[in-house]
C-alpha cells in the first residue's frame, strides 16, 4: 500500500462537494443553535427537570429509531431531492418551536427534529461520497465534518445570546433560517451532478440488508465507543465543574473543537494513504488517557489538555471508521453504510449517560471516568484487533480441491 503522504491523487475541491461542505455547515448551525436549550426551554414552559431532560433526550432516541429507514431511502432515492426535503424539513420543525406552548407539542415537534436530523445527516453523508474521489475518501470526510465542528464551537453560544438578550422565539427562527440557506445552496449545483443515473437502479424495500449492514457491525460498535465518552462528557462535565469549582470549564469544547479543525481532514488522509489501524488504535489509547484526566481534573489547564486528547482520540477515529465503512459498501450503499454508524454513535449518546449516573451516583465522577477509560481502551483495542484479523483471513484466497 503506498504511503507517500505527498502524491498527488484526484481533487476532492470540486463544485458539488463544497457547496454541500457549506450546506452541512448552514444545518449543522441550525441544530446547534437549539439542541442546548431544549431543556430549559422545556422548564419555562412548565416542565418539571425530569420531563424537560426527557424532552431533550427524544431527538437522539427518535434519531437511532429512524437511522436504518433513512441509510435504505438515502441508496435509493435521488439524494439531491432528499437532502432538499430534509433541510426543509428541519427549517419547519427548529421553527415550530417557536408555537410549542405546551409540553405535549413540544415533544411531537422534538421527535420531528429527531427524524429530520436522522435523514439529513445520513444523506449528507452518502451524497458527499458521491462526489469525492475513492482514494481521498477519508480525506474528504475529515472535511465535511468541519462545517459541524464550527457548529458546535459557535452555535451554543449564539443560540444563548439570542434567548437570553432576545427571546426563544428569535433564536428558533433564526436557526430555521440557517436550515434554509442549507436548502437553497443545493440549487447552485446541476441536478445531474446529484442523482444516482450512474449506479446499478434500485427500488425502495425494507429487508434486513437495505437498513443494517451485517459486515459493519463491529464498526458500530466501535463507534459507539467514542460516543459513549462524548455522551459522558456532554452529560456530566458541566456538573464535574461546579462539584470541584472549576470555572470556564465550557473551554474544554472550544479547545475540542479547534484542534478538530487539524484532526480531521489529517487522520482521514492518513487512513486513505495507509490504513485505519493507524489511526485506531492510537485514537482509542489517546481517548482513555483523556477521559482519566477529566477524572482526575481539578483545574482549567487539566480540562483543556483532556479536550485536546478527546479530540486527537475521537475526531481522528470516528470519521476514519465512517469512511472505512463506505469503501467496503461501495458508494452505491453509502447511505446504509452510514447509518450503520450512527446506529453505534446514537447508542453511545444515549446509553452511556443513563449508566454513568448510577456509577456518579455510587462512586462519584472520578470512577466513572477512570472506568470508561480502562473500558475503553481494553474493548476498543481488542474489538479492532480482532476485525482485523477477520478481514486479512477474508482477503486469503481459498485452495479449490
Amino acid at each position: 500500500m503506498n504511503t507517500d503522504l505527498s502524491q498527488p491523487t484526484a481533487r476532492i475541491w470540486n463544485k458539488d462537494f463544497i457547496i454541500i461542505m457549506f450546506a452541512n455547515a448552514f444545518a449543522g448551525i441550525s441544530s446547534q443553535m437549539v439542541t442546548p436549550l431544549v431543556s430549559k426551554y422545556a422548564v419555562s414552559i412548565g416542565a418539571p427537570l425530569t420531563i424537560a431532560a426527557t424532552i431533550a433526550s427524544l431527538m437522539a432516541f427518535s434519531a437511532l429509531i429512524s437511522r436504518p429507514f433513512s441509510g435504505a431511502v438515502s441508496d435509493t432515492a435521488n439524494r439531491k431531492t432528499l437532502l432538499l426535503i430534509t433541510y426543509f424539513t428541519t427549517a419547519i420543525s427548529v421553527g415550530c418551536y417557536t408555537f410549542a406552548r405546551t409540553v405535549p407539542m413540544l415533544t411531537i415537534v422534538r421527535v420531528m427534529d429527531g427524524i429530520s436530523f436522522s435523514f439529513r445527516t445520513v444523506a449528507t453523508f452518502a451524497y458527499a461520497a458521491m462526489s469525492l474521489p475513492e482514494n481521498r475518501l477519508g480525506e474528504g470526510i475529515g472535511y465535511l465534518s468541519l462545517g459541524t465542528i464550527f457548529a458546535q464551537a459557535v452555535s451554543p453560544s449564539f443560540g444563548f445570546w439570542l434567548s437570553e438578550n432576545v427571546s426563544f422565539a428569535a433564536c428558533f427562527l433564526t436557526a430555521s433560517i440557517f436550515s434554509i440557506f442549507a436548502a437553497l445552496s443545493l440549487f447552485f449545483v446541476p441536478n445531474k451532478t446529484l442523482n444516482t443515473s450512474n449506479m446499478p437502479k434500485k427500488k425502495f424495500r425494507i429487508s434486513f440488508d437495505n437498513i443494517f449492514a451485517k459486515k459493519l457491525v463491529m464498526y458500530t460498535i466501535l463507534i459507539g465507543l467514542f460516543s459513549c465518552g462524548n455522551g459522558l462528557v456532554n452529560t456530566y462535565l458541566a456538573l464535574l465543574g461546579s462539584a470541584r469549582n472549576i470555572a470556564n470549564i465550557s473551554l474544554f469544547f472550544t479547545a475540542y473543537a479547534v484542534l478538530m479543525i487539524v484532526v480531521r481532514p489529517l487522520s482521514g488522509r492518513i487512513v486513505d494513504r495507509i490504513g485505519l489501524q493507524v489511526i485506531l488504535f492510537p485514537a482509542y489509547l489517546i481517548f482513555a488517557v483523556g477521559s482519566i484526566l477529566i477524572g482526575s481534573a481539578n483545574s482549567l489547564g487539566m480540562i483543556i489538555v483532556a479536550g485536546v486528547l478527546y479530540s486527537l482520540g475521537q475526531g481522528s477515529g470516528t470519521p476514519s471508521i465512517q469512511a472505512h465503512c463506505v469503501k467496503k459498501l461501495g458508494a452505491d450503499r453509502a447511505g446504509v453504510a452510514s447509518s450503520t454508524c450512527l446506529i453505534g454513535q446514537d447508542l453511545g449518546n444515549t446509553v452511556a449517560p443513563v449508566i454513568g449516573s448510577f456509577v456518579v451516583k455510587k462512586f462519584g465522577y472520578t470512577v466513572m471516568f477512570h472506568g470508561f477509560a480502562v473500558v475503553l481502551a481494553i474493548c476498543g483495542c481488542t474489538l479492532y484487533a480482532i476485525q482485523r484479523g477477520i478481514e486479512k483471513r477474508d482477503k486469503i484466497p481459498k485452495l479449490v480441491p
